[in-house]
């Protein structure tokens, strides 16, 4: 198998070194090989220090700061060298510098090139006459194409407001630290003992280079409106740095801080911090701190400037406090708030550490590198993966690449959408609220029931309704008539069909002339089967093996049955549903839940929930027949059933062949509160403590996804994309469809002592926010349709075995 090989372009100090050397030596090292060229001067050691650990690297200094058209000629020579000789797959660069050489080489070379950009700190300080050249430079670097991967959305947003990115080539990964070094270990006494403080007395910690930038003269001037008010107090500050004297001078020179002590640089901050209570950082600019998120995930509360990436990683008055930089006086607030009240600062500590596990842990981090490097490598090939190759782990298909600079009109087709409210449509509002977001016209066509306008704009997504009302092959057809000509007059880029059923047939119509590339996300394991197999399923089928562009698959389940029909896997992409993880979230303290219980009128003890339609599919009343045993084995237990059919507003039903009529002995028996439609599913969710998923079948549930974004303990059946994510036992409880016995026996051993469990729900929520963030779900499906718009791409015409026969190729 051949490796994927990695040229890297960096400066050997600093933070861009230090993420270099992290990144390159975490990935795996049976798909990837890299090389660095070190291009700042003094940079032996830090080329040896990549060798020893089985990295490439060498030495070629260049003037970082100057722009040297004969220097940065010479430079771009012995990258275009290098690459050649090492039959390099992809660029990876480190600053504004090697950004821009490395994407003109990446041009030259048709080769991917990675643009790794902290933040615009570079551009921010360059000042005069030379500031337009280097603004024009950065993004003049566009042309030559290549992705920027950002570590913040603060750093994206910040880099599409300066212009120097367009919103499809820019990618964001997020920093991450190593949570299982950096955490809380109990060694608070011994450390504050070794550093020569008291362990009984709270510490205030600072830690950075005693640098202009980090602002330690701002820092100090806060603990003189807060120190004196509380003597008890210790406010350390360690550092080394040319404002060390400076510091020192500050502290010492009146006498009223004495409670103030410098230390010397911790050459080992992980043990440092662990004496820590807060966390204190004044910088006036940063990309994301590392020092921050290490606080954070070791247990101390934070108190930072509102600079960068530290509006991201804090969520102000929840998982720390934000000030303005350069305000002193609010620093010294902040300080003297979260040491006046210990319990919030307590909480807050718990919070920050949870933050950093949810959204910036290592493991994470180098996850998505290693998944977005194959991806782009992959899609610089004309012919699709080197045979032999390694796939992308579980989205081997993505054809991801830069996009084209303009936004894009994208349409998509769906049965039924909001107020019509269900799993499909939930997903397709928060994707089109995402690209609308992004500067992309989103047109979502779908079916007109009863008391809906024609047309109109729901959270700034234009929805157009067409006719189908009648009988049900006469309301199929007005729907196909009709979402046709709405699809031809919207005249979009691109087209994804959410369902193979009637949106699918609508979207090839619409898109036949001009020919546009079209999408289609069939919505469950079996759905296929069952357009094919239906009277002219065949003709059908011919058509989506001629016209479709890409298949979307949710799930495993739905990926082998599009590879059983014939469907090249070269179309077939896996691209999960995606949940909202900032709106979804588990509660930050046992009072939060407590308060949103009264709040929602929920009684107390242990509350599992059902959340969906009440389809024949979701197996309610087999819940509703294992309740009996579980509630005589724990009494205090309350089953809620929050769902109901899908219906409009004017009460028309939009699924009445799929509902159930659950029997009333069935709902009425004890321990069972049947909530109807619920509202306001995040608060719903976080107040419980269990989600059960009993269906017979499944996509890829998005309030499955939901339950486990809230830390809820998933008991669920083995069915579709349930098993992408649940990993029993890890993360959850899984039993066999419709096996009543399985399911009673998770619920009461879950139930009999639910505290031994709670960690089945954390895990839960890190597998979501590693990899079904919907923001990640919506740039990959951009950037499938800006390569599919861009390569003018169309399927070869071909025919497609019959549904009679799925193992016919």
């Amino acid at each position: 198998m051949r490796k994927t090989k990695i040229l890297a372009l960096t400066k050997s100090t600093g933070g861009i070194a230090f993420y270099n050397k992290l990144l390159l030596s975490s990935l795996n090292r049976e798909q990837f090989e890299s090389h660095t060229i070190c291009l700042s001067e003094g940079s032996q050691s830090y080329a040896e220090g990549l060798r020893s650990l089985g990295l490439g690297a060498e030495e070629f200094p260049m003037d970082r700061y100057r722009i040297s058209p004969v220097g940065d000629l010479r430079v771009l020579r012995h990258v275009l060298k290098v690459a050649r000789s090492r039959n390099i797959d992809i660029l990876v660069c480190h600053g504004s510098k090697a950004g821009f050489l490395g994407r003109v080489a990446g041009r030259i070379l048709k080769i991917p090139a990675i643009n790794r950009q902290a933040s615009m700190p570079f551009l921010k300080r360059v000042q005069g006459r030379k500031a337009p050249i280097y603004w024009a430079l950065e993004a003049g670097a566009g042309f030559f194409g290549g992705t920027t991967v950002a570590i913040t959305d603060h750093a994206r947003r910040e880099s599409l407001k300066k212009r120097v990115v367009s919103a499809n080539a820019i990618h964001v990964i997020r920093t991450g630290v190593d949570t299982d070094r950096f955490r809380p270990l109990g060694l608070r006494e011994t450390v504050a003992a070794e550093l020569g403080l008291d362990p009984a007395r709270p510490i205030v910690g600072w830690l950075g280079r005693l640098e202009p930038q980090k602002a330690p003269l701002d820092y100090v001037e806060a603990l003189r409106e807060v120190a004196p008010g509380h003597p008890d107090v210790q406010f350390v500050i360690a550092g080394e740095g040319n404002l060390r004297k400076e510091v020192e001078h500050e502290v010492r020179k009146d006498g009223q801080l004495e409670n103030v002590l410098l230390l010397p640089w911790q050459k080992d901050p992980a043990r440092a911090l662990q004496a820590m209570d807060i966390f204190a950082m004044s910088s006036h600019w940063e990309g994301l701190p590392l020092t921050l998120l290490e606080a954070m995930a070791s247990g101390c509360a934070p108190v930072s400037t509102t600079v960068d990436g530290c509006v991201e990683a804090i969520e102000s008055g929840v998982s720390g406090l934000l000030v303005p930089p350069g305000d002193p006086s609010a620093m010294a607030k902040a300080l003297d708030e979260l040491l006046s009240f210990p319990d919030r600062r307590r909480s807050m500590a718990i919070a920050a550490r949870q933050r950093v596990l949810d959204l910036f842990d290592r493991r994470r981090m180098i996850r998505e590198w290693e998944e977005f490097l194959l991806q782009q490598v992959e899609s610089s090939r004309p012919d699709g993966p080197e045979k032999g190759g390694l796939e992308p782990p579980q989205q081997p298909t993505t054809p991801e690449a830069s996009a084209p600079q303009a936004p894009m009109r994208i349409c998509m087709v769906i049965s039924s959408y909001h107020p019509v409210v269900g799993g499909a449509e939930k997903q397709v509002a928060q994707i089109a609220r995402i690209m609308t977001d992004m500067g992309h016209s989103v047109r979502v066509i779908t079916r007109r029931y009863p008391g809906l306008a024609p047309f109109e704009t729901i959270d700034g997504v234009d929805v157009q309704r067409v006719g189908g009302g009648g009988p049900k092959t006469v309301a199929a057809l007005r729907f196909v008539l009709g979402a046709t000509r709405a699809i031809r007059s919207f005249a979009p880029d691109v087209i994804h069909c959410h369902s193979a059923f009637s949106p699918t047939l609508a979207g090839l119509l619409g898109g036949v002339f001009p020919d546009r590339p079209v999408l289609v996300k069939p919505m469950c394991g079996g759905e296929l089967t069952s357009v094919l197999s239906k009277t002219g399923g065949h003709l059908r089928g011919a058509a989506m093996k001629r016209k479709v562009s890409r298949f979307v698959a949710v799930s495993s389940e739905i990926e082998q049955e599009l590879l059983q029909f014939g469907f090249p896997a070269s179309r077939i992409l896996r691209i999960p549903n995606g949940v909202d993880t900032d709106r979804f979230r588990p509660c930050r303290e046992p009072l939060e839940k407590s308060k949103l219980r009264e709040s929602l009128g929920l009684p107390d003890g242990i509350l599992v929930l059902f959340a969906g339609r009440l389809a024949r599919q979701k197996r309610l009343p087999l819940l509703l027949e294992a309740w009996p045993e579980v509630r005589s084995r724990c009494p205090d237990v309350t089953l809620l059933i929050a769902g109901a059919n899908r219906k409009t507003s004017s009460g028309f039903s939009a699924a009445i062949g799929d509902a159930e009529d659950v029997p009333a002995h069935l709902l009425e028996q004890d321990g069972v509160l049947f909530l109807g439609h619920v509202d306001d599913m995040p608060s719903c969710l976080r107040a419980c403590d269990i989600f059960v998923l009993p269906s017979a079948r499944e996509g890829l549930s998005n309030v499955l996804l939901e339950a486990c974004a809230s830390g809820l303990i998933v008991v669920a059946s083995q069915v579709g994309g349930t098993e992408d994510v649940i990993e029993n036992g890890r993360n959850g409880v899984m039993f066999a469809p419709d096996s009543l016995d399985e399911l009673s026996a998770a619920l009461v051993q879950l139930t009999a002592d639910i505290e031994r469990h709670r960690g089945l729900g954390a895990s839960a929520r890190e597998t979501i926010s590693r990899r079904f963030d919907v923001r990640k779900t919506a740039e990959r499906l951009l950037m499938t349709y800006a390569t599919l718009c861009s390569s003018g791409e169309h399927p070869p015409e071909a025919g497609i075995p019959r549904a009679s026969d799925p193992n016919r190729s």
